[in-house]
């Protein structure tokens, strides 16, 4: 018979063996059983797929669980083909009834691990999300109190211990962020976003954050940038900057005298070039061996160097998937003693539009700061603290509140020049207070005023749902005082020139 067993067969089999107890259709177990298997069984001589097949449709192909006399349970294949004569009647039917249980087995065993391995990155992400978070809020007291420390008149020594608070904070800033972008590339989740960028004032820029501490060591270090290398470019140019200034810092960190030098090259096309950075120190250097597992993590090249130049063996890793995600790759060649070259080749189009001219000159400085009106919402007492200090010695008019709806009932009865927003907060969170804000300056016919997030929540779905709530920008914990203020003067010189137009649309 075409299934094997007609439906009377299958009638008798579901009457031999009842009062089953529920296991779960998701086991792997052979063992799985259901409370009432009649209907299970039953459907399956009543599908409607084969009279649809029949009739003219799609082939009947079915895989489905049997009950067995020995009370395990099977999974079957069902396949059944039509003869039809030369009127079109059906004359014959052939069917073909598989046992594929192991097949259906090993399928369902690598989805459970798939299920599983996906539970512990999620579970991996969330933890490590966490952490950031936890451990961002009292690094952001460290380097927010030793900044506006910083700023007031100290000793000698005094300025010099207050630096030494601050270089550790940023060394521990960084460490943090690597082991956030290892997450992200390990669960799949890094995000390579394009944007029009200047390339020459990139690749510039990255070299004057490295320019001081060459210095120091009497190093000299120039840039080289070819003339079909300069003008806009389309790519991902904060994980460019990433890249350069990871080269750059070992660099600089890894040659005690001689030169580092930056060149960029560029082969182009008509709508695209290839773009070659070289990084050239005449550093320590590495031999062969070492250099195999260079761009593994946590590896350097030597245990020593770890002891004698710190870091995690994280940083060479991290640039080198950035640029297989942006299309490119990274490699190196070196000797020992005799330095060693960094080379990155992107494929990046030509850029029109708007050019993103990263840090290139500083923000206007206005007059004066007294007149500023700025909202702070924030939970935690010692960050509160630490942006009060900070924002005091410009002498703006703070006001602090400690949770969204206290946010929202202060935007709502006075003016503000400036708001900054925590995202997690007791009574209402930040993003809620955004959204409340945001409705009420419509429904009155309010110029927005601008709101940023400055929270130690620093993941990327964290800055989508910051400027999907109607947020102007997303400052992450630790925030130094000079990233703060710059934002603080920024905002306020932006503001000054938009009073200065409507006044003078308003006299024309």
């Amino acid at each position: 018979y075409i299934l094997g067993m007609d439906r009377a067969a299958m009638y008798r089999i579901a009457s031999a063996k009842p009062g089953f107890e529920w296991a779960g259709t998701n086991k792997v177990s052979n063992k799985v059983q259901w409370p009432d298997w009649r209907p299970p069984v039953e459907m399956q001589a009543r599908r409607p797929e084969l009279p649809a097949y029949m009739a003219g449709g799609p082939a009947f192909r079915h895989a489905y669980r049997v009950l067995c006399a020995d009370g395990t349970i099977r999974w079957l294949h069902t396949a059944a083909d039509v003869i039809r004569d030369s009127k079109g009647r059906i004359i014959r039917v052939i069917g073909v009834l598989r046992d594929i249980d192991r097949l259906k087995h090993g399928q369902l065993e690598l989805m459970e691990a798939k299920d599983a391995a996906e539970a512990a990155n999620h579970a991996k992400s969330e933890f490590l999300a966490n952490m950031s978070h936890e451990i961002r809020t009292p690094l952001n007291g460290v380097m927010g109190i030793a900044g506006a420390l910083g700023r007031t008149d100290l000793t000698g020594p005094q300025g010099e211990m207050v630096q030494l608070i601050e270089t550790s904070a940023e060394t521990l800033e960084a460490l943090l962020t690597d082991i956030l972008d290892l997450a992200r590339i390990e669960a799949g989740r890094l995000e390579i976003r394009s944007e029009t960028f200047d390339l020459a004032t990139s690749v510039e820029a990255c070299a004057a954050l490295f320019a001081a501490s060459a210095r120091a060591k009497g190093l000299e270090l120039s840039v080289e940038i070819d003339a079909d290398a300069q003008g806009a470019f389309e790519g991902d140019a904060p994980r460019l900057r990433q890249i350069l200034a990871n080269l750059i810092g070992n660099a600089v960190k890894f040659t005690a005298v001689g030169t580092i030098s930056v060149k960029v090259a560029a082969k182009r096309d008509e709508t695209s070039s290839q773009i070659t950075f070289d990084v050239v120190d005449s550093g320590i250097g590495f031999d062969e061996t070492a250099g195999q597992h260079l761009f593994n993590r946590f590896q350097q090249a030597d245990g020593s160097i770890t002891r004698q130049f710190g870091g995690t063996g994280l940083g060479l890793a991290i640039s080198k998937s950035l640029a297989q995600a942006m299309g490119g790759t990274l490699s190196a060649i070196s000797r020992p003693g005799h330095g060693s070259v960094f080379t990155l080749k992107l494929d990046l189009e030509r850029g029109e539009g708007d050019i993103d001219l990263w840090d290139e000159g500083a923000a206007p400085q206005p007059a004066s700061l007294a007149a500023m009106q700025v909202l702070l919402a924030e939970d935690h007492p010692t960050n509160r603290r630490v942006v009060e200090l900070i924002l005091d010695t410009v002498g703006l008019q703070l006001t602090s509140v400690e949770n969204g709806a206290e946010a929202v009932n202060m935007a709502g009865s006075r003016t503000f020049d400036l708001v900054l927003m925590d995202m997690q907060m007791p009574v209402m969170d930040g993003l809620t207070a955004i959204k409340l804000i945001r409705k009420a300056e419509a429904l009155a016919g309010k110029s927005p005023t601008p709101i940023y997030t400055l929270t130690a929540n620093a993941m990327p779905e964290h800055e989508r749902a910051s400027q999907a709530a109607g947020a102007d920008g997303h400052l992450t914990k630790p925030v130094s005082a000079e990233r703060l203020l710059a934002l603080v003067e920024t905002v306020w010189h932006e503001r000054q020139e938009h009073s200065l137009e409507a006044a003078l649309t308003a006299y024309r």
